[in-house]
Parts: C-alpha cells; sequence; structure tokens
C-alpha cells in the first residue's frame, strides 16, 4: 500500500512538472520569436514592428446530443491548438490596423509543445502577418486616413502571470451519453412534440498570451453546457419553439438532473399551452407588462447585442482605390453623458466579479486577451446618464480607456475574440413588488379605456429560434389567456426604456451564451411599458403530415 501511495505521488508530481515544463515552451518559443521579429523583420522602406503579440490558444472539448433517447452525435476531441500574431508597425498613435473589430486572424498549429516545431508555426504566421501589416501600413498612411486625434493602440503596463491554480474539468463522455439519452426519453411521452433535442458541451481553455509591452500569462478557463430544445405544431400548422440552457463553469455547478427533467417537463407543458392558445385577433396599443426572459431580451438588444454600451471605431476600407471609411455601428459614443434609459435604471459591469451570490461566473477572466488587468466595477449607465462603454485597446473615442473585456470563445474550435462583458447588473430603483405592478397594469388599461392588457414573457431575441408567450389578462377579473401569432410592432430600441412605466423590485439572474461567450446578467424580473403595440403575424405555417406520428397512440 505504501509503495501504490508514493507511485502516485511521484505520478502526480510528474504531471505537475510536465504541465510547468509545458507552459515553459511555449512561452519561451513566442518570447524568442517576439524578439526576433522585432530586431529583425523588415521590407524596404519599412520599420520593423514596435509590437508584437502572440496568443497560443489549447482547447479540449466534448458534444453529445440525443434525441428521443439515442445517442445522434458524440465527439471527444482532446487537444487541438490555434495560434494568431498580431505585428504593429509605426507607433500606438498610427499603426496599420484599419479594422477596428475585436477578433484576430489565427491559424492551426502542432500540438506537440516541441520548441522547434512551435518556434517553426510562430514564425510562419509572422512572416506572414508581418508581409499583410506592411502592405496596410503603406496604403493607410498614403491615404492620410490616420487618425489624429487619439491613438489606434492604447499601450498599457505589463501583466506577468506564468502558473494558475485550475481544475481541469475531467470530461465523462460515458456518463454524458446517458444522462442526454434519459432527458431527450422524456419527449418519448409527448408524441405532439414534432421535434426535440438535449445537447452537453464542455471545454477546457488554455490561453497563452505574450507580447513585446513585457507581458506574459497564462488564462485557463473551463465551461459547461446543457441545451434543451423543443418544438409542437398547433393545428393550424403554426410551429412554436422553445428552448432551455444551463450553463456553468463545471458539471459540478450544472443543475441535478431532477432540476432539469422538472424544467423540461415545465417547457413541454408551456408548449402544449402556447399550440392551444387562441389567436390575436386585433391591433393593440397600450400598456404591457415584460416578466423573466422578455425583460433580458429588451436590455440584451439595446445594451449588448447592438453593440450598445460596447464602444467600436469605424474601420478603413482600402479595397477600393481611394481609402474610405467603412461606417459601423459607433454603438453610444455620441451620447455620453446624456440620458439612455429611464433615471430609475443603473447599469454596472461587474465583469470583475469572479462569485456572484456565491455562485463562479461562467467565462470569468482576470485578466482580458490583450493583457489588460480588470479592474474595479464600472457604472456604465447611472440614474439613466450614459456614464462609461465597454471598450478595449482600439478606443473609440478620445479619454477611452481598456476595460478589460476582449474575451476568448470557449465553446467552437476557432480562435475567436469578442469585446463582451461576463457579467452586467442591471438595477432598479422604485421598485414594486410583482402583485402591485399587476395591479398597476390593470389600473392603467383601464384608465385608457381597455378591456384587457398584454403580458409578454417570452420573446425571441435577435437570432434566437424560440417563440413568443404572450398572455392577454382581462383587466375586470385579471384572467390570464395564452395567445399566439402576436408580434411587437413597435420598435423595442432605447426610447421605450426611457420611460419605463413600473418595475420589480425583485431580481432574476439570467445567463446566456451569446456567440459562444457566457454572459450571466442581473436584472430586474418585471417592467412596464406604456404605449406598446401589437398586432397580429401571419407566421409560416408547415402542412399537416399525411401520416399520423409513429409515436402516436391510437
Amino acid at each position: 500500500m505504501k509503495k501504490i501511495i508514493i507511485y502516485l505521488t511521484l505520478l502526480l508530481y510528474s504531471a505537475s512538472l510536465f504541465c510547468q515544463t509545458s507552459d515553459e515552451t511555449i512561452f519561451r518559443s513566442m518570447e524568442i520569436e517576439a524578439k526576433r521579429a522585432t530586431d529583425s523583420l523588415q521590407m524596404a522602406g519599412l520599420s520593423k514592428p514596435f509590437f508584437v503579440s502572440y496568443s497560443v490558444t489549447d482547447k479540449e472539448l466534448i458534444e453529445v446530443k440525443a434525441v428521443l433517447g439515442s445517442i445522434v452525435y458524440s465527439n471527444h476531441s482532446p487537444r487541438f491548438r490555434n495560434i494568431s500574431v498580431k505585428p504593429l508597425i509605426g507607433d500606438y498613435k498610427t499603426t496599420n490596423i484599419i479594422s477596428f473589430n475585436a477578433d484576430m486572424v489565427s491559424s492551426r498549429a502542432s500540438v506537440e509543445n516541441n520548441e522547434g516545431q512551435l518556434r517553426r508555426d510562430l514564425w510562419l504566421a509572422t512572416d506572414a502577418a508581418y508581409k499583410e501589416a506592411a502592405a496596410t501600413y503603406r496604403q493607410k498612411t498614403a491615404s492620410g486616413r490616420s487618425n489624429k486625434n487619439f491613438n489606434d493602440f492604447l499601450p498599457v503596463k505589463p501583466f506577468v502571470r506564468t502558473t494558475v491554480q485550475y481544475d481541469t474539468l475531467r470530461f465523462d463522455k460515458e456518463g454524458w451519453e446517458k444522462r442526454t439519452k434519459e432527458l431527450s426519453a422524456i419527449f418519448l411521452k409527448y408524441p405532439e412534440i414534432v421535434n426535440s433535442s438535449v445537447t452537453y458541451k464542455s471545454s477546457n481553455t488554455y490561453y497563452y498570451h505574450y507580447n513585446t509591452e513585457g507581458t506574459k500569462f497564462l488564462s485557463p478557463v473551463g465551461l459547461s453546457l446543457i441545451s434543451i430544445t423543443a418544438s409542437i405544431k398547433d393545428n393550424d400548422g403554426q410551429v412554436h419553439k422553445d428552448k432551455l440552457e444551463f450553463v456553468a463553469v463545471s458539471d459540478k455547478y450544472l443543475p441535478n438532473m431532477a432540476g432539469i427533467v422538472s424544467a423540461t417537463e415545465a417547457m413541454i407543458l408551456s408548449l402544449k399551452e402556447m399550440a392551444s392558445a387562441t389567436d390575436i385577433t386585433e391591433y393593440y396599443s397600450g400598456p404591457v407588462m415584460f416578466e423573466d426572459q422578455a425583460v433580458l431580451k429588451l436590455f440584451m438588444e439595446n445594451l449588448v447585442m447592438k453593440n450598445g454600451i460596447i464602444a467600436k471605431r469605424d474601420n478603413i476600407n482600402l479595397n477600393s482605390g481611394a481609402a474610405r471609411i467603412t461606417k459601423v455601428d459607433k454603438s453610444l459614443v455620441s451620447r455620453m453623458g446624456k440620458k439612455l434609459v429611464d433615471q430609475k435604471i443603473t447599469v454596472k459591469d461587474a465583469s470583475n466579479t469572479a462569485f456572484f451570490q456565491g455562485i463562479p461566473v461562467p467565462g470569468f477572466i482576470d485578466v482580458d486577451a490583450e493583457g489588460v488587468v480588470k479592474g474595479d466595477e464600472i457604472t456604465l449607465i447611472e440614474k439613466g446618464l450614459l456614464k462609461r462603454m465597454i471598450s478595449g485597446r482600439m478606443p473609440a473615442d478620445s479619454g477611452m480607456l481598456s476595460t478589460g473585456s476582449l474575451r476568448f470563445n470557449l465553446l467552437d474550435k476557432r480562435a475567436s475574440l469578442n469585446m463582451l462583458p461576463t457579467l452586467l447588473h442591471i438595477t432598479a430603483e422604485k421598485g414594486k413588488s410583482h402583485a402591485q405592478l399587476k395591479k398597476e397594469l390593470l389600473k392603467s388599461a383601464a384608465s385608457e379605456g381597455l378591456h384587457y392588457a398584454y403580458i409578454i414573457r417570452r420573446y425571441p431575441e435577435l437570432r434566437d429560434d424560440i417563440s413568443p408567450k404572450i398572455y392577454r389578462i382581462d383587466v375586470k377579473t385579471g384572467d390570464e389567456t395564452p395567445v399566439k401569432s402576436a408580434t411587437l410592432l413597435t420598435i423595442m430600441n432605447t426610447t421605450v426604456l426611457k420611460r419605463i412605466k413600473a418595475i420589480s423590485s425583485k431580481e432574476q439572474i439570467q445567463v446566456r451564451i451569446y456567440e459562444n461567450y457566457p454572459i450571466t446578467v442581473s436584472l430586474p424580473s418585471v417592467i412596464i411599458l406604456d404605449d406598446i403595440e401589437l398586432n397580429q403575424l401571419n407566421y409560416n405555417k408547415e402542412n399537416k403530415q399525411l401520416i399520423s406520428n409513429p409515436l402516436q397512440r391510437n
């Protein structure tokens, strides 16, 4: 027994030593090649790069998908690697950068931590990137399109961390095949559900970064996701869709099976309710109460998905002869200091928070993909006024500093980047209870001579494939009736958020996967908006099947 313990101890020590040695090899390779680039990489008539950054992204992924109790896809990608390089010519004021999007160009590399091979991969990528940067720099400076007011790229203080404590996720492929089969088999009891699936994904991501400013760090991040989708077709041929997402830093923090089963059953009952709902038959204009996910939709679309509080800069297009500025959505830069939403609302970027209400925040990083260390919590909107925006090292306006928000994706094989918060905290003043809000909704509708009002509990976000969940509420009795074929006519932009009639004192926490990046949002659970328009929408309807579902009992 003693020999076994000694053997295991030596084995663990050897594994730890191997990881440290591997990390050292990666950092040493990046450092040597970056120095070679800044010392020797040069084309005629151009300077050497004044800045070079490297990123090496190692990933391990697992994905299991089941339908109706059977596995339809199961794959474990044990390890793959992407490298990316950013050489900058000129100086911080004027560089070769013409695209101010957050993303990066990457290429696949050997997964072996062989220093010679890794340096060769970096050398080839650097050579190609510098040649492209040189051509771009010539065109850009000749065009006179360089920004005269503020830097193309902001310098930051060096950050060094080459070791970090991380509990690598241990993938249980067989276990998740069993669990996804069990969860997907729930739908066998409901043959009226025409499509369904259960997908489990999990990843270990190791992000290594080095740049010639002296920054050198490793960020390991884990993520686990369960996605459950279902759809039902009503008697008119209209398809109603819904989904559940459970997101956590690891399997340990996912709900237990009983909780997932309960949520799945509730989703099925909700779909059946919407399939048997009555059509909305007339135009409506009046107060509407938004609850749950519908509240998240309003804030996510306006503050995150349409750039919103994320500051982005105009790109420069050099492809058509004379250079011209390509306008991108400059988000809300021009509205700094002005009213953006109702004065009851305050929005904070709390992405410096590793744990929120005792739960680890999915996707949390303490230093971003460009080596910017997270600072204190940032107030973005204070009592309705826009105070600050999320930004990176490529500022969208003078005076802007990086908020350390550039993130690397966790759920697919691409080594992409995006500027997003990990945790938004939206709070409200003068909040009311749900009972008070419902009473106020009915009172407001009655004062306008309406016989009913509407409650929206679910509504598709941009690029989201779910169906609305809308209820008509009788002004006199308070009874709720589900309705279908309804759509919002009102453009749900920040203008409608300027006139919030009433808001909940109770907060909800929603975690969403947005373009492979988890975002946690804590926000009020209910808001009431005035003068919201609804009407009937002619949805695409599918033809009925010619013969019955084989799972349908006679």
